[in-house]
């Protein structure tokens, strides 16, 4: 009798599948000569990292060891979010850059509220994207990179979404 009401309560149970969202991280840099103000050459004109994200949730991604190394000292320029092609479609999502306690896109309370810059970032269907915020202002001089960044997303909900977070960089 026993097995017979747990193999009832087996068949009766729901079955709950949890998702998660999986960012993969990748770097780049634009390559292009210039001179410097004092007569040297420079080569890397711009640099990029690359996020990624596959499935719901909301993934809270730290940036790895190399590509924090990549742009160390860099400027944040802007942020871009858009539906990796060939994916299923993300729901509207917004989108978080912290440094630290620091939402770099301006959220009033490092990552919790959307009502910074990143608000909305990831769409469905187009490619956005916006400049960061830095001290509650639009920033005329980026916010430098003097510690690890942390990726978070939130209200994104569809199971399968594939979606890139694209963080580029100036010196």
């Amino acid at each position: 009798m026993k097995k017979i009401l747990l193999i009832m309560l087996m068949v009766m149970t729901p079955a709950v599948s949890y998702a998660a969202t999986t960012c993969t991280q990748s770097i780049g840099a634009e390559q292009a000569m210039q001179m410097t103000a004092n007569g040297e050459v420079a080569y890397d004109v711009a640099r990029w990292v690359k996020f990624e994200c596959i499935g719901d949730g909301d993934p809270n991604t730290a940036m790895d060891t190399n590509s924090y190394n990549h742009i160390k000292g860099w400027k944040l320029k802007s942020v871009s979010a858009y539906p990796t092609a060939g994916g299923d479609a993300p729901d509207v999502a917004d989108v978080f850059i912290l440094m630290g306690s620091q939402d770099l896109l301006g959220s009033s309370d490092a990552g919790t509220t959307s009502d910074g810059n990143g608000t909305n970032l990831i769409h469905a269907t187009l490619r956005k994207t916006t400049d960061p915020i830095f001290n509650n202002a639009v920033a005329v001089q980026h916010p430098r990179i003097t510690g690890n960044l942390t990726l978070k997303v939130t209200n994104q909900t569809t199971v399968s979404a594939d979606y890139t977070v694209e963080l580029n960089f100036e010196q």
